[in-house]
């Protein structure tokens, strides 16, 4: 998870936490629920380190249609290390709500 004041400052390496999904909510540990709502969407293929040029183009559509972002961006591997050697196939998910 990247904050959008990071973003905001195209600071699009800074995470602010690490997430997975989860069956049940732990108990006595912290939780972040993400917000149900309207999130902006892309995928990125290949390397996701190389995640820039997909990080502003979100940004410039938020921009463009004068939304405002939610308070965290969602980065999910779709398919990575685990599921190929060759980081040129690699897809992730990046969202972020969109608060109008």
């Amino acid at each position: 998870m990247v904050s959008a004041d990071f973003l905001a400052r195209g600071e699009w390496g800074c995470y602010s936490y690490f997430f997975t999904k989860v069956v049940d909510r732990p108990q006595d540990h912290p939780c972040h629920i993400k917000p149900a709502g309207e999130y902006a969407v892309t995928y990125l293929a290949g390397d996701y380190y190389n995640a820039a040029p997909a990080f502003q183009l979100l940004k410039d559509f938020f921009a463009e249609h004068g939304f405002r972002p939610g308070e965290f961006c969602y980065k999910e591997a779709v398919l990575d290390e685990v599921s190929m050697a060759d980081p040129e196939g690699y897809l992730t998910r990046i969202s972020i709500q969109v608060l109008r």
